[in-house]
């Protein structure tokens, strides 16, 4: 690799007086005195720091002791900038597009910085206490690549140009070196204290083929960590992987994440070429089912750290083996006549056009965005609006020419941005084609309750027929009976089959049950006390 086409290293002069101040003492002091009460200031001298310090030539070794020195403070600023950007949802506003930016050009100087050392190292021949060298710069630079498509996955924004044939490139340096398996200690690692390069680049393609415009924000973090459980299990192959539903490809030499294709189509070969053979992944993502978060649902409130890693919601792990494994999991087209949507999110304001704004087909509202339908799968966002749309939010659609009590019932489950200042397109799973408002009354403990609003809907394929309503009470359980309210008609139904379907709201399936039956199910104390 005598090039990187992203990491373009700056002209560099010599100068010995600020050389001394990049010493471990001097920067430690440096790094102690850094306003931690503005954290804004905070990063600009960091990043000021990494532009002027790759312009200045110093001994590979030097600038690596200098580095392993300012990298404790470099992911303290990569993770505090993240948090601020998961903080909301998409579109982002243009104070989340300028953090964005931040981000990418720190960790883009930091990558920069590692590559120096690195490229200084692979110039000639070096003895076993240089390759110790070689092998820390490139697993840094690769880690600071693999950081910087994490933090894009992010964003929902394409990786930039160049990034992955790097990632790539540096694979098969190592490989050349003979340092692909050597391991460094990288404090970056939640499971393991020491890491490979080919473990660092196996844990970002594992992320990649996860499909994470299909994560929330904080999941694609989670994500990326627990796929480190996998990189040293995942083994690479130069041939077609035999008995997979699915090849996962990666072409070494081109600009392209990881991508799947249908094993049975698959023929081409080239030197260029690798696999991936997910047959020990396979068999250690079952054992990590079994001690999944069966209890918390993948869009439950309760699972919002980003730092619970360990044992993620079983609903999450499965979605991932999905990907991993090739299944498509939205094979619907629920927008197959390319018609215009108004959407609403969350329960409430669906509750409130259904019955407020009925009959009313041009009543303005701030409660309904618009789309215009980017594909059969999915919709593209045209209201100037920020901090409207995230994985697992509850939405409702209806077409601009029908009234605001038609509607379909969804979950957003896929978004990307083909630029961070381009609108947002989105994918919806829907549950219902057809929705009604309505109420429950129920007693919790035996006190009283006030009517709660649901949403109700009914599936049907073939003879089987089954209703449902999705509430936003978190104090309903299975086999609570209520009184459900529909078009003033009131009836006792039984809840069973609670599902976490959205973020923050409850899905259950309802049957409707006879007075007589009801009457039995009520507990009228003992008789003779």
């Amino acid at each position: 690799m005598k090039s990187s086409f992203f990491l373009v290293i700056p002209n560099q002069y010599q100068n010995q007086e600020r050389l001394k101040s990049f010493k471990e003492s001097s920067l430690d002091q440096w790094l102690e005195a850094l306003p931690s009460a503005n954290y804004g200031l905070s990063v600009q001298l960091v990043y000021d720091l990494l532009v002027e310090f790759n312009k200045i030539e110093m001994d590979a070794c030097f600038r690596l002791d200098a580095l392993e020195v300012l990298r404790p403070s470099f992911l303290g600023i990569q993770e505090y900038l993240r948090s601020r950007l998961t903080a909301s949802g998409f579109p982002k506003s243009e104070d989340h597009k300028k953090i964005f930016k931040v981000l990418i050009s720190v960790q883009r100087e930091f990558a920069i910085s590692y590559w120096i050392a690195a490229k200084e190292r692979t110039k000639k021949n070096i003895g076993w206490l240089k390759g110790k060298e070689i092998t820390l710069a490139v697993q840094r630079v690769m880690r600071c690549l693999s950081e910087i498509i994490v933090s894009c996955y992010l964003l929902k924004v394409p990786v930039p140009g160049w990034v992955w044939i790097d990632v790539h490139s540096l694979f098969r340096l190592s490989e050349t070196i003979s340092k692909s398996t050597v391991k460094v200690s990288d404090q970056s690692c939640v499971f393991n204290k020491t890491t490979s390069i080919e473990d660092t680049y196996k844990q970002i393609l594992l992320l990649s083929l996860a499909q994470p415009n299909g994560l929330r924000q904080k999941e694609v973090i989670q994500t990326y960590r627990f796929c480190e459980h996998f990189a040293s299990i995942l083994l690479i192959n130069k041939e077609v992987v035999p008995g997979q539903r699915c090849q996962n490809i990666i072409i070494t030499d081109g600009d392209r994440a990881p991508f799947q294709v249908n094993s049975a189509a698959y023929t081409a070969i080239d030197s260029a070429i690798i696999f991936l053979k997910f047959t020990k992944v396979a068999l250690q993502l079952d054992k990590k089912k079994t001690v999944a978060k069966h209890l918390t649902a993948r869009f439950s409130a309760i699972n919002l750290d980003i730092n619970v890693i360990d044992k993620l919601p079983l609903e999450l792990i499965e979605y991932i083996e999905l990907n991993w494994a090739g299944f498509t999991l939205n094979k619907t087209t629920p927008f197959s006549d390319r018609l215009d949507r108004n959407f609403a999110i969350g329960l409430a304001p669906t509750y409130e056009l259904m019955t407020t704004l009925a009959l009313d087909l041009n009543a303005d509202t701030e409660m309904e965005y618009f789309a215009e339908t980017s594909s059969d799968k999915s919709l593209i966002l045209k209201s100037k609006v920020d901090d409207v749309l995230s994985v697992g939010s509850l939405i409702s659609l209806r077409k601009p020419n029908e009234p605001h009590k038609k509607r379909a019932i969804g979950v957003i489950s896929s978004i990307s941005l083909a630029s961070l200042e381009s609108n947002a397109d989105f994918e919806v799973k829907l549950l219902g084609e057809k929705i009604r408002a309505a109420t429950i009354s129920f007693t919790p403990d035996g006190k009283a309750s006030e009517d709660t609003s649901v949403l109700f809907y009914i599936t049907q394929n073939g003879q089987d027929k089954r209703s449902y309503l999705i509430t936003e009470s978190f104090m309903l359980k299975n086999d609570d009976i209520v009184k459900l309210c529909i078009d003033d008609r009131e009836f006792p139904v039984v809840l069973r089959k609670r599902n976490t379907i959205g973020l923050g709201y409850w899905q259950f399936e309802c049957r409707r049950i006879k007075q007589q039956e009801q009457e039995t199910n009520i507990k009228k104390g003992y008789k003779f006390i």
